[in-house]
């Protein structure tokens, strides 16, 4: 791989689908789920949402136990709900990177 394609990569990967699946699954569906319920069924709700949009069942599990993950920092985040779910959300993404390369 060479320097571009790994940018872009990187760039993909920690920043422009933290930002984009963000703005769907927790400020787009839970938030607006949240307005109405008490968070439980907005978070599994936004979390499965979460795992099918992965679309194969190994990353859909992460995915939906990420989706959790991220509903309670987003719900509990006094610093900025969006942005917190953005920064675990590219934490998580940066851990795989590590890991599974």
């Amino acid at each position: 791989m060479n320097r571009s394609e790994l940018f872009y990569r990187l760039a993909l990967t920690l920043v422009s689908a933290p930002l984009a699946e963000e703005a769907v699954f927790r400020w787009g569906i839970y938030g607006l789920l949240r307005k109405k319920l008490l968070p439980v069924l907005p978070a599994l709700i936004s979390a499965l949402a979460f795992g099918l949009y992965h679309g194969n069942i190994i990353q859909g599990l992460y995915a939906f136990g990420l989706g959790l993950v991220l509903a309670w920092g987003y719900e509990d985040s006094p610093w900025g709900k969006y942005r917190m779910a953005v920064l675990m959300h590219a934490a998580a993404n940066a851990a795989a990177l590590l890991v599974f390369g």
